[in-house]
């Protein structure tokens, strides 16, 4: 973050001020000697960023006690502490600045930056960079504080999602044919079993189909593995899904581990909107908030109204397919018929 009347500078600037190259102030890493002097950076950017205020003072300090040939006393300016409206922030630091339960998933929310959809405003500042052709390349964006919180304040979400997208229709969402449902089933009980032994080419000759289909489902089985992983173990790490999973290489594990994680958030998402607006959300609603493809978003949907009507029947036992046709605001019986069915026999065997 850069706070409100401070000006950024980077490694370039910082070098130029103390009269050195870039390469030996970087080598040299010389911004580790000065007491006091705070790096504006988040931890894991990648540009360091100062302020140029304290760099100033620095030198002109270091400069002095060089004249009377003694160690630098700095007395740098401070830095502003706490919030302001003028505040700049990078991308991830406004995903933060949202409301907790506002915020979208770190992908979705990158997804925003260029989206056809939803999408960022303009930054209010670019750092860095080179100008071509009027325009700045290679800067790292930047928006106000207020800028972030203005635009999310019209953003659809929980608490202004007034009705359906224009045009939506009250369609019924897909359901999985019972040979999809016994295909994930036994995916995941082929992975229960050996995760580092089945491959697509083992789970197409088990299943009977087509070797692309057996990748797409291996896929998202050791997806719905990891994250069954992940609901029960919060602090899983990519080490440890490489080594329950069998998996050769660490990064396809992280990899895992990053897609349970970005899942796990559109659910608890998708959750908190059934439960605020069940009758008006949508499967096109969703998939615009999430920013995810309609297919996942109906799979979401389909899955939270299981879970809601699970938690529905503990107190109504007699809950009838017509009753969430009206909680729902679903038209198509035998769908409200499948989410009880189902709703009732996940609650049997828990």
């Amino acid at each position: 973050m850069i706070p409100s009347g401070i000006t950024p500078a980077l490694d370039q600037t910082a070098a130029d001020i103390f009269g050195k190259k870039i390469g030996y102030w970087q080598d040299t890493k010389h911004w580790t000697k000065i007491r006091g002097l705070k790096l504006l950076n988040r931890p894991g950017s990648r540009r360091r960023v100062y302020s140029k205020e304290q760099l100033l003072a620095a030198h002109a300090e270091e400069e002095r006690a060089k004249a009377v040939n003694e160690l630098p006393k700095y007395d740098l300016p401070p830095v502003p502490a706490g919030e302001s409206p003028d505040d700049l922030l990078d991308l991830e630091e406004s995903l933060q600045a949202l409301p907790e339960h506002r915020r979208v998933t770190p992908a979705t929310w990158k997804g925003y930056r260029h989206g056809t959809k939803t999408r960022l405003p303009e930054p209010d500042f670019i750092l860095g960079g080179t100008k071509v052709d009027g325009k700045i390349v290679g800067g790292e964006d930047y928006w106000r504080r207020q800028t972030i919180l203005d635009w999310d304040a019209h953003r659809p979400g929980p608490g202004n999602m007034q009705g359906r997208l224009t045009g939506s229709k009250n369609r019924t969402p897909r359901r999985p044919t019972p040979e999809a449902e016994a295909r994930r089933a036994r995916t995941q009980e082929l992975l229960d079993e050996n995760p580092a032994g089945l491959t697509y080419k083992k789970l197409a000759a088990d299943l009977d189909v087509h070797e692309v289909h057996a990748e797409r489902l291996l896929t998202a089985g050791r997806r719905e593995k990891v994250g069954r992983m992940l609901a029960e173990r919060p602090n899983l790490t990519a080490e440890q899904v490489q080594e329950e999973m069998g998996l050769a290489v660490k990064a396809h594990a992280r990899r895992l581990l990053e897609k349970a994680s970005e899942a796990k958030h559109q659910q608890d998402r998708t959750r908190l909107l059934v439960d605020e607006i069940p009758s008006r959300l949508t499967a096109e609603l969703l998939a615009e908030h999430l920013s995810i493809p309609q297919s996942d978003a109906e799979r979401m949907l389909r899955e939270a109204r299981v879970n809601k009507t699970g938690e529905m029947l503990a107190d109504r036992p007699d809950l009838t397919a017509e009753d969430l046709m009206g909680e729902f605001g679903i038209s198509d019986h035998l769908y409200a018929r499948w989410i009880l069915d189902e709703a009732r026999r996940v609650t049997a065997k828990q």
